[in-house]
């Protein structure tokens, strides 16, 4: 590693940091006492029968796209009042979600001076509040479309779901700087592909998965969870 390169430790949050899917989780919290109707949807949804009638309609060429509608939910809904109650999740849900060995490596880092970043696909309030709570000053999140009078739309003006890579080009010049990667997430396997190093989380079921894919990058460990 040349000593005149930046390091950059780059966090994936959801399987990563958590062991939670921020997304599904948060709007389930939001919804609970807000819109039961709502919140009983997103169980139904999200459960295994809900998951199997989504493969059906998508094999008949119906898409469904449970992510996008489920976060249409939030349609008509004040920013200020979606970004308070992330706080809430952050600290009374997500506090006993926390993935010890990942948080760790962050506060070290931080703790170094090294440049941390988050990066995930869940949605801005949500890991906005995580990077306060982590004390984390730069994060890259999907942004959810808002009015100037702070109402949501219930659609994302940027999604970072497959473009995490881009969006870290986007931002750094790859060519200065150490990348180091941490993440649970299949779909970063080429943002693993700039790393220096990379750390992967896998779960049983993935782990032929991640093995075939990291088959060309020895600066990967795999770590089982």
């Amino acid at each position: 590693m040349e000593k005149d390169k930046e390091e950059v430790y780059v966090f994936d949050v959801c399987g990563t940091l958590y062991h939670a899917n921020t997304t599904y989780e948060f709007l389930k919290y939001y919804f609970i006492e807000r819109d039961k109707c709502k919140y009983n949807f997103i169980r139904l949804s999200l459960s295994l029968p809900g998951r199997l009638m989504t493969v059906v309609l998508t094999k008949l060429g119906i898409k469904t796209g449970i992510r996008t509608f489920l976060i249409g939910l939030l349609k008509n809904e004040k920013s200020h009042e979606v970004e308070e109650y992330a706080k809430h999740f952050v600290s009374d849900y997500l506090s006993s979600k926390r993935l010890l060995k990942t948080q760790m490596i962050l506060k070290s880092a931080q703790e170094q001076n090294r440049r941390v970043v988050l990066v995930s696909a869940s949605l801005d309030p949500v890991i906005k509040a995580i990077a306060d709570e982590l004390q984390v000053k730069e994060y890259f999140a999907s942004t959810l479309e808002r009015s100037e009078e702070g109402v949501y739309s219930g659609k994302l003006v940027q999604d970072l779901k497959g473009q995490k890579l881009t969006m870290i080009e986007r931002n750094f010049n790859v060519q200065e700087g150490e990348f180091f990667v941490y993440t649970d997430n299949l779909d970063d396997i080429s943002l693993i592909g700039i790393a220096e190093k990379a750390l992967v989380l896998s779960k049983k079921r993935n782990l032929k998965k991640w093995e075939s894919l990291l088959a060309s990058h020895q600066h990967v460990d795999i770590f089982h969870v």
